[in-house]
């Protein structure tokens, strides 16, 4: 028997059929579209990170193929960077994350909102050898989305001269033969006395810890002694082969009688002579030395017109008195900014001053780096950048420091607190003859 039409499950099967069919096809339109959507997401970071990128590595690229390197890299903050060019020119990285922006110089890209922007991240690495470009720098900027995988960050990298470009305030070692440095930093060079000039030659380009401490005067004994050197230092900036010239002050000594004269401590301490009214009591002392660097060579004393070459000076003392039960007396310190005067131990004399940057010298006059002394009757005077006066009946005064020919200098007085020759503790005054020091604290 032939069927006409379809019978009620037929049709109730067939429905059941469409609508399965078209839950599937909407499933798939859906699918589709989060498909295109996540495309389209991925696809615009991308695009926005790649604008950037490209923007900041294709001036890079066009600056360095005309001869114009990185000179300075630094990163600031998480969100700033500053590049400056050799021509001058200068373009930051910039991410402003309330407008949801990075910027470098005058180009800034929107990044999506759904999009994470990651701090700016900074490596570099170098080798010491001679080549063109021994460094490379990375600069990264991640961009993440919570719902992919994927990194979409800005990656900018640079090969550079390490000679020429300082990352972060680090300006490494120069490549080249002539420029490398073979001592690691915190090298010493150590100068005892020696009485005589004595030459350093900087052993690579790079910034040098200078210090000197001068001389101590003449002691007539542990009551009547001689004043203690002062201390000054500081850093000196300086190139390969540069030929630098130390000269360690001497201590003071001293002598007893009516024909009595001792010399004064190599490098201006002033010398000491009898003096006839003390009587057979008497016993006299000569000045401390100054310790000084200088770039041309000879005593301190012969540097007044060229004064432009002492780098640093550290004053000696003077020297210690006793010339009879009335009359005796300490030496004053070495400087400091200005050495000490003498100090009266018994009834008081005249007292002689410290030289000072200003003041100083002999009895009758001022003199530039040699400690004050006398044909007959006196103590001698410290040496210094200005030396100390000398004295008749009772001690001399110490010479003056100096630190004009450096950088993050000091100068401490003979009577405070300075560094012992072996940094590892502290002294107050230095003791005997005078000491330097040079240190290889940075590299250029």
């Amino acid at each position: 028997m032939n069927k006409k039409g379809f019978t009620l499950v037929e049709v109730l099967v067939s429905l059941a059929l469409v609508s399965t069919i078209a839950i599937f096809l909407f499933q798939i339109i859906f699918i589709i579209r989060d498909i295109y959507a996540e495309k389209n997401i991925k696809s615009e970071i991308y695009i926005e990170s790649s604008n950037i990128s490209n923007v900041i590595n294709k001036d890079i690229f066009n600056k360095d193929k005309n001869g114009i390197y990185i000179k300075t890299i630094n990163k600031v903050s998480n969100d700033e960077m500053y590049i400056t060019y050799s021509d001058g020119t200068k373009n930051n990285i910039v991410i402003d994350r309330n407008n949801h922006t990075i910027t470098y110089g005058n180009y800034t890209v929107s990044i999506l909102d759904v999009a994470k922007i990651g701090n700016i991240e900074l490596y570099y690495n170098y080798e010491t050898v001679d080549t063109e470009k021994n460094g490379i720098c990375y600069i990264k900027i991640p961009i993440t989305h919570d719902d992919y995988k994927n990194d979409f960050g800005v990656v900018i990298t640079y090969r550079y001269d390490s000679s020429k470009t300082r990352i972060n305030g680090d300006i490494t070692i120069t490549p080249g033969s002539s420029n490398k440095c073979s001592y690691d930093l915190g090298k010493s060079w150590n100068f005892d006395y020696t009485g005589d000039v004595q030459d350093f030659t900087v052993p690579c380009d790079g910034t040098y810890k200078i210090e000197a401490w001068g001389a101590q005067g003449g002691n007539v004994s542990a009551t009547y002694y001689g004043g203690k050197g002062g201390y000054s230092s500081g850093h000196l900036q300086s190139q390969k082969d540069q030929k630098l010239y130390i000269y360690v002050g001497g201590s003071g000594a001293f002598c007893s009688g009516l024909d009595c004269k001792i010399a004064g401590g190599y490098n201006g301490g002033g010398s000491g002579t009898a003096y006839n009214a003390c009587g057979g009591e008497l016993s006299v002392a000569s000045g401390g030395g100054a310790t000084h660097i200088a770039t041309i060579a000879g005593l301190l004393s012969t540097l007044s017109s060229n004064v432009s070459s002492v780098i640093i000076v550290a004053g000696g003392g003077g020297g210690g008195n006793y010339c009879n039960s009335s009359n005796y007396a300490a030496g004053g310190y070495g400087g400091g900014v200005a050495g000490g005067n003498a100090v009266d131990l018994g009834a008081p004399h005249f007292s002689a001053n410290g030289g000072a940057n200003a003041i100083g010298g002999t009895q009758s006059g001022l003199t530039f780096g040699q400690g004050g002394s006398c044909s007959t009757g006196c103590v001698g005077g410290g040496g210094g950048y200005y030396g100390g006066k000398s004295s008749g009946l009772n001690g001399a005064g110490g010479g003056s420091g100096y630190i004009g020919g450096i950088t993050n200098g000091t100068t401490i007085a003979g009577n405070e607190l300075m560094p012992t020759h072996d940094g590892i503790s502290t002294m107050t005054g230095n003791t005997g003859n005078g000491y330097a020091k040079i240190t290889l604290v940075s590299y250029n």
